[in-house]
C-alpha cells in the first residue's frame, strides 16, 4: 500500500504545506533519510547490503509508525530504563485523540513476555478498536504516521514572532 507520510510526497503534495511550520520539515524529511542511506551504503557496502533507497524509506516507515516510548512504569518485567521499542501490528490500531467506548491500551502481559493491546472494555464485533498515539497535534501525526484526523483537541498553531529592542524597553 501506498505510505502518507510526507517522505513519500511529491513537489505539489509538499506545496501544499507553503505557508506553515512545517513545510520546511516535511521539505526535510527526504534528504535527511536519503542521507542516513547514503551513509548506510557508505558503512555496508553499496545497495546490496542495504537495499534501494525506496526500500529503505519503507523501512524508515515502518519503524515509525511502530515505534513506540516505554519505561519501566507501565513495562517494569520488560524494560529497566526508558527506551524506544518497536511494537509489531500495532499500527492495526487506529488512532484516536477522542477516546471514544472502544479504545485500547498497550500494557505489558502477565508472565511480561510480551506487549498486549487491550480493549479497555467489551466492543462489539466489527467495531473498531481505537488507541491513543499520545497528545499530538495533527502536524505532528502527519509527519510521522501520514495522517491528521478531524477534531483533534491537541491541534495547534504556531506562530512565528520577532520583537524589536526598543519595543521591549518601552
Amino acid at each position: 500500500g501506498s505510505m502518507g507520510q510526507p517522505m513519500f510526497w511529491d513537489a505539489a503534495e509538499i506545496e501544499e504545506l507553503e505557508g506553515s511550520n512545517y513545510a520546511d520539515r516535511a521539505i526535510a524529511l527526504r534528504p535527511q533519510a536519503q542521507a542516513a542511506h547514503d551513509a548506510l551504503i557508505a558503512s555496508f557496502g553499496g545497495e546490496t547490503a542495504t537495499g534501494t533507497f525506496e526500500q529503505f524509506l519503507w523501512g524508515l516507515a515502518m519503524v515509525r509508525s511502530r515505534m513506540f516510548w516505554i519505561g519501566p512504569s507501565n513495562f517494569p518485567t520488560i524494560v529497566d530504563k526508558e527506551g524506544a521499542a518497536m511494537v509489531p501490528f500495532i499500527d492495526y490500531a487506529n488512532h484516536d485523540p477522542r477516546l471514544p467506548a472502544c479504545t485500547s491500551h498497550l500494557r505489558e502481559s502477565a508472565d511480561g513476555s510480551s506487549f498486549e493491546l487491550v480493549a479497555l472494555a467489551d466492543c462489539p464485533e466489527g467495531v473498531a478498536i481505537l488507541t491513543s498515539y499520545g497528545r499530538k497535534p495533527g502536524a505532528d501525526l502527519l509527519m510521522g504516521w501520514g495522517f491528521v484526523p478531524a477534531g483533534n483537541p491537541y491541534d495547534a498553531i504556531e506562530l512565528e514572532l520577532t520583537l524589536d529592542r526598543a519595543t521591549m524597553a518601552e
